[in-house]
């Protein structure tokens, strides 16, 4: 997968969740009198129902994402991501072009912050 294609997925990833937490309007964009507003919860509202909902659950489920692995993986499972992931978009494998070097090197930092907090967040969930 190319460094661009990483940057969608996790755009993606960022906008899926923040469209699946607004509620749909009716045509009107308000509800008639005597009509009930009925609507099916989609997969992704039964995900976000199992995982409590609070800043640190929203950026744990940001970080899960960015990582490409599932919401509540254990240590070797976010170690194993973090090193393919690092492996496959390092500066250095795309010394060839500035501009995807640099889209590299903040890909790089996004997933040592994402694989940091995982960390210091599993490490304590032990204790």
């Amino acid at each position: 997968m190319s460094v661009l294609g990483r940057i969608a997925r996790i755009i993606r990833a960022n906008v899926e969740e923040l469209i699946s937490r607004r509620e749909p309007l009716t045509s009107g964009g308000h509800q008639r009198e005597g009509q009930q507003e009925r609507h099916e919860p989609s997969d992704s509202r039964q995900e976000e129902s199992r995982r409590p909902s609070s800043p640190e659950a929203d950026l744990l489920a940001k970080y899960y994402a960015n990582l490409e692995v599932p919401y509540g993986s254990d240590f070797p499972t976010v170690t194993a991501a973090w090193k393919r992931l690092l492996k496959r978009y390092h500066p250095d494998r795309h010394s060839t072009d500035p501009q995807k070097q640099q889209i590299a090197n903040q890909l790089v930092q996004e997933l040592n912050r994402a694989y940091d907090y995982l960390k210091h967040h599993l490490e304590h969930q032990k204790r």
